[in-house]
């Protein structure tokens, strides 16, 4: 197993063989490497995203007890930090409008996993929702 950690640190991302084969497994994995399971997803379909295996976002809160809350903002910080860095606008998001951001999203669209924020980012990335590109980045462009 320490290989396999050491692996995860050097790489960003989880190995095949650590992949989770069920339901269970995919909330122990995305608990313990949240940014590395995620940058580790690439649905390319809406399909591989109903298929999926991941957690929707009040699952992961809800099975996390007490710490949920807090564990489910941290993993949505992972999420829209990839997504933030990946834009060269104006102004940036700051951890405020972050946090805002989180718990509309934890409100809102709590029955969404984290493999449909990763499809819906990757495509916003790759400039598939806006033809004349993206000048600013906020709350209201992300939700």
């Amino acid at each position: 197993m320490e290989l396999y950690k050491q692996q995860i640190q050097q790489t960003g991302r989880i190995p095949a063989e650590l992949l989770p084969k069920t339901k269970n497994e995919a909330l122990s994995v995305l608990a313990t490497w949240p940014k590395q399971y995620y940058k580790t997803l690439h649905p390319a379909t809406f399909s591989d995203v109903f298929k999926s295996l991941t957690p929707s976002i009040a699952t992961f809160r809800k099975e996390n007890g007490q710490n949920g809350l807090l564990a489910t903002q941290a993993l949505l910080t992972v999420i829209i930090r990839d997504l933030v860095r990946s834009f060269n606008v104006g102004q940036t998001m700051d951890e405020e409008q972050v946090a805002d951001l989180i718990n509309d999203i934890i409100d809102q669209y709590y029955w969404l996993n984290i493999e449909d924020f990763r499809l819906c980012f990757n495509k916003g990335k790759a400039g598939r929702y806006d033809r004349n590109g993206i000048f600013r980045l906020d709350s209201s462009v992300i939700l």
